[in-house]
């Protein structure tokens, strides 16, 4: 981009002048490695790589970072005296004493004699177009040839050992140069090139050799330049000692300069056939240059002896120095006939005309030209300059005449404010007083309010492509005049209010409008679109609007100049996105930015410069030299610290910078970290040199960061990590606000321990289950033992009951019996004594009531009854039985299945003792002549029903609390209802009595069988 800029100087003859450049250096206070810098290297990556006697550095524009082999000792240097980059990205670097180092992916790989290097020190490299490596020492030449290494010698036709340089050119040509001579390595051979050259008395000693873009090779010795092709000599340098002067290097600018770098003189622009010295805005050149280098932004780079780092960037816009004959006044407006002539006019100045390299003011013989308060020029097809003025109507100057219009001449205003020349020679005027007034012979149209314009001040004109003329009026108001009629723009309605400064039609046929106050505006296909501070404009008031050959925009606003590139000037209209410039002349330099009238205040010249007038006077712009206007500024990750430790060259991968080996490393594995990760540091940057320091950047950790997170410092930190994948990206924005959105990315994983895999989770599991299998089993077996050990208590405890039982039937059954039969006989031998056999009868009675008692209670004992059916049996047998003698009527109804369920002897005991008390309360009081008896199993309750037809009871009435019923004060019943209840409830069973006076008594008793009976008993 600096040598694009060679064109802002003005002169004549523009490629004879050097550009105007700033000065920046950097030292050892800075961070490079020595203030003498032997190498300068741009790499494809960006990065500026700094060779010096004490190591080499790399460079992104804000720090240097040392690169040296690892397992190097810290106080070992490295000398270096060559830097190449070969085709594949590998970075070559020559030393002196230290032979040749190749930096690739994060690998450092060293060459000595023992790899057939002729000598540990290198002169020079370079790569051929076959991708053969050149490197020259002071013992012969090597080419390295992949995986060999070729020795060249004089013995193999060399002028001399010693090979001052090697250069290649665009026919691939190998050009090599020795104390000896020079020679060319074409065709497999090796060809002495004997040179003869104006000025030389014998074939001079060459330095080196280098190749233009032009394909003209230029030889450089001690203190001349030699054009090879022509053979003819350029020699600048002609002072007394000549040991004191050397040309050290040569880079072509972009724009066909040629730097030379010499010790003594330091660095020379070439061109024309004459060395010129760069024009520095401040500060001084090294005397001393021995290295150069230019980067895609345009900048020059220079490395010198004894005085660092220097960046020579070049100036982007220009304001004119009064060398050139303009006054000391602002400018306020500019015009370019169509001979190419250009004009200017100045506040309180006068008019100035000129070519690009000189101005003078316009003076007419006995006066008459404009003087003062000129806010608009335009030059007609026949190169008449036609002015306005601020009071004094407007002018015509043409070969030194001038025709003087005014409000006597028919105009409506002598404020006029902008004027405008059509191509058929038509000339149009915009007064304060709000009319248009065409010129073409003298005034031949007035246009005004009854044509349909507003009547407001007209600030702007512009001809359009087609024929029409557009019009923008103080009160923000944009019209068109077409076939001599007025159309008011409404879709510029927005603008309304503010006054319009500027008007520009680009190669599409889209009207950009500046406003004093509403920004930028583009008119279109019937729509409006407008931006502003809030869209990323630098100013809401733009005075200038002009596009470049490229389509680039430029505006003239209150913050200064600036450009939009084509790219985004065409996502600006189709609506997807904000205003993206770059300012390249800001209102600091340019103070008291003068927005006031004055159109037009920008204009292209013919050679594609742009020419801007401010209140400081002219700027011009050389669109041509500029770089990419939104180059995005490429993003690295530099280095990766684990828990305080650089990350090793086998484990840093993904889209990352290897710290050792300096150069880009495109891995797309994932690194792998620890388990025990504790902290994370990701060292990252941005390369762009300009306004280095201004640059943005944003970062997020997927899987980790829900939103960007925004940073001005270079590095991001993380403390210990959840285990799992990772990718932390980085994006960088530059100066101009251009945000590299593909970034870098550093792809991770945080591995879960051995002991949390999904292996060691899936073991857990299957132990887990073994575990609870065995202590289910386990739990089961105690259970099962439990069981049967129970089973075996029941089994003996059932045998002793049936013992018991047995016993008792045989032992007590046969003793009563015994009893009953001995008092029937005692009773039948006693004749007469009643007393006595009363109470023979009563033992006999007596007796027959145990057994009938023992009956019951070895039934309830004897395990073989413990089931339902046996139960429902024997209660139906004994209620048969209970009421056979006497006159109450039983109904028995007893289901012909019942469930096979066992039932305690407690519950049964408890069961038949309830039952009984209900028979023997419905036989004694009830008064009954029948009772029915109805046994029933539902789910898991088997239940009893009990109902006479006697003479029932009223139950709230007559039942106290004590469960006793009372009738005229006499007790009935005693505790036999709670008996009932109570009796039950202890083996949970329920008793249910329900009963009216003369409606009979219903009693169910009911107990639950089954599970329910095992939980409960």
């Amino acid at each position: 981009m600096l040598s694009g800029w060679t064109g802002l100087a003005l002169a004549s003859e523009p490629q004879l002048l050097p550009p105007d450049l700033s000065l920046k250096s950097w030292t050892r206070e800075d961070g490079l490695p020595a203030n003498s810098v032997t190498a300068v290297l741009l790499t494809r990556d960006g990065y500026v790589w700094v060779g010096t006697p004490n190591g080499l550095a790399r460079f992104d524009g804000l720090r240097f970072v040392l690169v040296k082999p690892s397992g190097m000792n810290s106080n070992d240097l490295i000398r270096v005296t060559a830097l190449c980059e070969d085709s594949s990205g590998r970075l070559w670097v020559g030393t002196q004493g230290n032979g040749l180092y190749c930096y690739a992916e994060g690998v450092i790989k060293k060459f000595s004699r023992s790899h057939e290097l002729l000598d540990p020190t290198v002169t020079s490299i370079a790569e051929d177009r076959n991708q053969n490596l050149w490197i020259g020492t002071p013992s012969g030449l090597n080419r390295f040839e992949g995986s060999r290494m070729v020795r060249i010698t004089s013995a193999d036709g060399l002028p001399n050992d010693f090979i001052s340089s090697i250069n290649i050119s665009r026919s691939g040509n190998v050009w090599i140069t020795t104390r000896g001579g020079m020679c060319q390595y074409k065709n497999g051979k090796l060809l002495p090139l004997p040179f003869e050259a104006e000025g030389f008395s014998r074939s001079p000693e060459f330095i080196g050799v280098y190749e233009d873009d032009k394909g003209s090779q230029w030889a450089f010795g001690d203190t001349y330049l030699v054009n090879l092709d022509e053979g003819k000599r350029f020699n600048y340098f002609r002072r007394g000692d000549n040991s004191s002067f050397r040309i050290w290097t040569i880079c072509e600018g972009r724009n066909g300069h040629l730097w030379v770098g010499t010790s003594g003189e330091g660095l020379f622009c070439f061109t024309g056939g004459k060395f010129l010295p760069p024009i520095l805005r401040e500060g001084r050149l090294p005397s001393d240059v021995r290295a150069l280098s230019e980067d895609p932004e345009g900048n020059l780079w220079l490395g010198t002896y004894d005085e660092g780092l220097v960046r020579l960037q070049p100036r982007s816009v220009r304001l004119q120095e009064n060398s050139l004959g303009f006054p000391r006044s602002p400018a306020t407006c500019l015009a370019v006939g169509p001979d190419g002539r250009l004009w200017g006019a100045f506040e309180h100045g006068g008019i100035y005309s000129g070519t690009p390299d000189h101005f003078e003011r316009l003076n007419i013989e006995g006066g008459g030209e404009p003087q003062n308060l000129i806010v608009s020029m335009c030059v007609a097809p026949d190169n008449t300059l036609w002015v306005a003025t601020m009071g004094n109507g407007v002018s015509a100057i043409k070969e030194g005449l001038v025709t003087h219009y005014s409000t006597a001449d028919g105009l409506s205003d002598d404020s006029v404010l902008a004027m405008a020349a059509q191509t058929d020679g038509g000339v149009w005027a915009g007064t304060r007083a709000g009319k248009l007034h065409r010129f073409k012979d003298g005034l031949a149209l007035s246009v005004g309010r009854q044509e349909g314009l507003s009547g407001k001040p007209i600030s702007v004109i512009l001809p359009a492509k087609s024929g029409e003329l557009w019009v923008g009026t103080e009160g923000g108001e944009i019209f068109s005049w077409s076939k001599k009629a007025i159309r008011f723009s409404a879709e510029a309605r927005e603008l309304f209010g503010k006054p319009i400064r500027a008007l520009h039609e680009d190669a599409g046929g889209r009207l950009w409008i500046g406003s004093a106050g509403n920004g930028l505006a583009c008119l279109f296909r019937g729509a409006c679109l407008r931006w502003g501070m809030e869209q990323g404009l630098p100013d809401n008031s733009v005075v200038g609007i002009l596009d470049d050959e490229k389509g680039n925009l430029w505006l003239e606003t209150g913050k200064g100049i600036c450009a939009i590139s084509k790219t985004d000037v065409e996502l600006l209209v189709s609506g997807r996105g904000n205003v993206r410039t770059k300012l390249l002349l800001e209102a600091e330099s340019i103070p008291s930015s003068s927005l006031g009238n004055g159109w037009p205040r920008v204009v292209k010249s013919t050679e594609g410069k742009l020419w801007f007038a401010t209140a400081n006077g002219v700027v011009v712009c050389d669109p041509k030299g500029l770089g990419p206007l939104s180059r995005p500024p490429p993003v690295y990750i530099e280095d990766v610290m684990v828990n305080g430790q650089l990350l090793s060259a086998g484990s840093h991968q993904g889209r990352s910078r290897e710290p050792q080996g300096g150069l880009l490393k495109n891995d797309p594995d994932i690194a792998k970290l620890p388990t025990n990760l504790r902290s994370l540091e990701v060292q990252y940057t941005a390369i762009s040199f300009v306004d280095p320091e201004k640059i943005r950047f944003k970062h997020k950790l997927e899987g980790f960061d829900s939103e960007w997170v925004e940073a001005s410092d270079r590095r991001v930190r993380y403390g210990k990590l959840p285990y799992g994948n990772y990718e932390l990206k980085v994006q960088a924005c530059n100066a101009e606000g251009v945000w590299n959105e593909t970034g870098a990315n550093f792809a991770f994983v945080v591995p879960t321990p051995a002991w949390l895999s999904w292996e060691a989770i899936t073991l857990y599991g299957l132990g887990a289950v073994a575990l609870v299998a065995g202590a289910v089993r386990w739990i089961s077996y105690r259970r099962f033992g439990h069981r049967l050990a129970l089973s075996h208590e029941q089994q003996a405890m059932e045998k002793e009951r049936v013992r018991i039982a047995q016993d008792m039937h045989d032992e007590i059954g046969s003793k009563l019996t015994k009893i009953s039969f001995l008092s029937e006989r005692a009773r039948g031998e006693i004749n007469g004594n009643v007393t006595l056999a009363a109470k023979i009868e009563s033992i006999a009675h007596t007796s027959r009531d145990l057994l009938l008692s023992l009956d019951e209670l070895v039934w309830a004992v004897n395990p073989r009854n413990d089931t339902l059916e046996h139960l429902a049996a024997y209660l139906g047998q004994y209620a048969v039985e209970y009421l056979q003698n006497t006159a109450v009527e039983c109904e028995l109804h007893i289901p012909r299945e019942l469930p096979h369920h066992a039932v305690s002897a407690e519950l049964r005991h408890n069961l038949f003792l309830a039952f009984e008390e209900t028979l023997n309360n419905a036989l004694k009081h009830a008064k009954a002549s029948r009772i029915s008896i109805t046994m029933a199993m539902e789910t898991s309750q088997f239940s009893i029903e009990i109902e006479d037809n006697g003479m029932g009871f009223d139950i709230s009435a007559t039942t106290l609390a004590n469960g006793n019923r009372t009738e005229n004060g006499k007790i009935i019943y005693g505790n036999g209802l709670l008996n009932l209840k109570s009796r039950l409830s202890s083996v949970g069973g329920q008793c249910g009595i329900q009963s009216k006076p003369g409606k009979g008594t219903k009693v169910v008793l009911s107990i639950p069988v089954g599970a329910t009976s095992r939980k409960k008993l």
